[in-house]
């Protein structure tokens, strides 16, 4: 539920629905930086490249069955960002 009973802008709304997700992968390759293990930090790097290319990271809810893929805008690969 969104502050004030307004609908937000879906740039918005998707930033919001990934920040518990990027939060992850930002800390998982901060600590492999302190931690000085930097080819560690590529790979989760690449992860959420590869997370971030699909559309994943800022998708409003999970579909494991891949359903909507590509059904315009909010399916997998159509992120609003």
């Amino acid at each position: 539920k969104w502050p004030h009973g307004a609908t937000p802008p879906p740039e918005l709304a998707a930033i919001a629905h990934g920040a518990l997700l990027v939060g992850l992968l930002w800390t998982s390759i901060a600590v492999q930086i302190i931690e000085r293990k930097f080819k560690h930090a590529a790979v989760w790097a690449m992860i959420a490249a590869a997370l971030s290319a699909i559309g994943l990271i800022h998708q409003p809810q999970a579909d494991l069955t891949f359903k909507t893929f590509t059904q315009g805008v909010g399916g997998f690969g159509t992120s609003p960002c």
